[in-house]
């Protein structure tokens, strides 16, 4: 495009709740998504990921949640498959229904880098996320590419939640995506 200097400005999730450590999960593993029901956030690949679950006993232990509303037909099929789906909810709700989940996953097809994850991450829950172009370079230890992996890293959660990696990660995503990496990326940009 010309630019003969580029800086790389990341977004950052400005939450007003209370962060705290999230104890292991009990006996079911809510897992969450956020988003519209649409193509782009690909409720398919949920759909295939389910399938591939079916495989684990672990199966019988999540309960999967869709925070967001959208296409009627693929939120039938959401629902069908056992996923609860929320419809459209006022961010609020949303955040206070996401505090609740043991582990989120991003199955988007394409955006660019989603705000969902942010605040999953400062709400210091654990992630698996889809390997598209917003995500590709995050070196995230949780990153899949197809439904099958992120059934088996699912089921890696389910048998060992507690694990210090998720939450290593977490840490590490935090300080990459903060306020501060943001104010340093904006003085560089347009000085002191």
């Amino acid at each position: 495009m010309g630019a003969k200097q580029a800086v790389h400005l990341n977004n950052y999730a400005d939450l007003d709740e209370a962060i705290s450590d999230k104890a292991p999960p009990a006996d079911i593993v809510n897992i969450m998504l956020v988003g519209r029901v649409s193509p782009q956030k690909d409720p398919q690949f949920l759909l295939d990921t389910i399938s591939s679950l079916k495989a684990y006993p672990e199966h019988n232990n999540i309960k999967l949640h869709w925070l967001g509303g959208g296409d009627p037909e693929m939120e039938r099929a959401l629902r069908e498959a056992g996923v609860d789906v929320s419809g459209m909810i006022p961010h609020a709700e949303l955040m206070a229904k996401l505090k609740g989940a043991d582990l989120y996953l991003h199955t988007a097809a394409w955006e660019g880098m989603p705000l969902t994850i942010l605040e999953a991450a400062r709400l210091r829950i654990p992630m698996i996320l889809r390997i598209i172009g917003a995500t590709q370079n995050l070196h995230y230890p949780f990153l899949v590419s197809s439904p099958d992996t992120m059934a088996k890293q699912i089921v890696n959660f389910c048998r060992t939640p507690g694990h210090p990696d998720y939450q290593t990660a977490i840490d590490t995503f935090n300080r990459e995506f903060s306020a501060e990496k943001q104010r340093e990326a904006l003085h560089l940009i347009y000085g002191s």
